[in-house]
């Protein structure tokens, strides 16, 4: 008499959101996509992940303490979490790379990542104007906590993209 096994043919649910937010990141790196659309998937992909580590990872963190102390022998919780974590490495890896080669692609148009050290204070008041009555309801954050580029980004700060012209005759 063979032994059937049953095969689990579902896929966790914190680990399928992984898989679906690595599909905006594809989508990030998809060179047909317009270039600043590729820039808003990043955000986006962001936003999602940090949505995602507040809510989900925690609470699968307190799950994994509560399972420690009350159920040892149940380690769900901590595959899952495993799981999700090397998912977000590898993932990080790709996010870091997909920017990089944004930012050149954005310089090569002429579009450039500053921070308000480098702006004139006209230009400081414009982009204030220009952010407050235009821009603050449709931005989708970038969430840059790993990464070191030229120019260096810090955590918790916002990057906005924008390119600066003269329309001032000479």
């Amino acid at each position: 008499m063979t032994k059937k096994i049953k095969k689990n043919h579902t896929i966790n649910r914190d680990a399928s959101w992984m898989y679906f937010n690595r599909r905006i990141l594809d989508e990030a790196a998809n060179t047909a996509n317009p270039l600043l659309e590729r820039l808003s998937f990043l955000g986006i992909y962001s936003n999602n992940l940090d949505e995602f580590f507040r809510v989900r990872v925690a609470t699968l963190q307190r799950m994994v303490e509560i399972e420690e102390n009350i159920h040892p022998k149940n380690q769900d919780s901590k595959k899952i979490l495993k799981k999700v974590l090397k998912l977000n490495e590898e993932y990080t890896h790709d996010f870091e790379s997909i920017f990089l080669g944004l930012h050149t692609e954005l310089q090569n148009e002429n579009i450039y990542l500053i921070d308000e050290s480098q702006l004139t204070t006209r230009q400081e008041e414009f982009i204030n104007t220009f952010y407050n009555e235009e821009l603050m309801n449709s931005l989708f954050p970038i969430l840059v906590s790993r990464m070191s580029v030229e120019p260096e980004l810090n955590d918790k700060s916002i990057y906005l993209a924008v390119k600066i012209s003269s329309s001032e005759k000479k």
